[in-house]
């Protein structure tokens, strides 16, 4: 039998998102910046699924 799946908590998503963006702010080159601010918003997108999943439950 397989063990049930328990979601990672939502502060790692948030904190994790927060600490991208802060580094994408930080950045002194385009592409950089660009590439912290995009995986900080997945980062935030995930966080927003994980709670909507998590309400449902």
């Amino acid at each position: 039998m397989a063990a049930p799946r328990k979601p990672a908590p939502l502060w790692l998503y948030v904190s994790a998102a927060a600490l991208f963006a802060l580094a994408g702010v930080l950045q002194a080159e385009t592409l950089p910046r660009v590439l912290f601010l995009i995986a900080a918003a997945l980062f935030a997108v995930t966080a927003v699924l994980q709670w909507r999943m998590r309400r449902k439950a």
